[in-house]
């Protein structure tokens, strides 16, 4: 089974957890306080961004969308659903391009939705325009291995 990275929220220590003890209570090995991952999409602002995406151990999904784009209302509740089937493999960070202007900006989002695929901090690709389940599941396989 695969591991997968956790960061201690009191302390910042990565830790490395087999992935068939997800479902028990984790404890960070260096302070013990309880280890928690993100299992629902979290909302990423200008102030948030580096902590949530790019300081993040592990493979982060960033959507850019806007509550004006069908495509992204659809879009939605798919990456929702990622979120909880792929808890501890993949984190999925919401940006509203509506709310984060200067965030759309930097990262030169010109059409919603916009994903941009992260790991070890770094992005390793972006698409832009709505994808199927199956597009989706198969882009993050190839792109990052989750």
């Amino acid at each position: 089974m695969r591991s997968v990275l956790i960061k201690c929220q009191s302390c910042g220590t990565v830790n490395r957890v087999a992935g068939d003890k997800l479902n028990s209570t984790l404890k960070c090995g260096n302070c013990q306080n309880i280890l928690e991952y993100p299992s629902k999409s979290v909302v990423v602002t200008s102030k948030t961004f580096r902590q949530e995406v790019t300081d993040w151990p592990g493979v982060v999904l960033v959507d850019f969308w806007s509550t004006t784009c069908a495509y992204c209302l659809r879009l939605n509740p798919i990456l929702d659903q990622l979120a909880t089937k792929k808890a501890g493999l993949l984190k999925i960070a919401k940006v509203n391009v509506q709310y984060e202007p200067a965030l759309s900006s930097t990262f030169h989002i010109m059409g919603t939705p916009t994903l941009l695929l992260y790991q070890h901090g770094k992005q390793i690709d972006k698409v832009v325009g709505a994808l199927s389940p199956q597009q989706l599941v198969k882009w993050l396989q190839s792109k990052a291995g989750v």
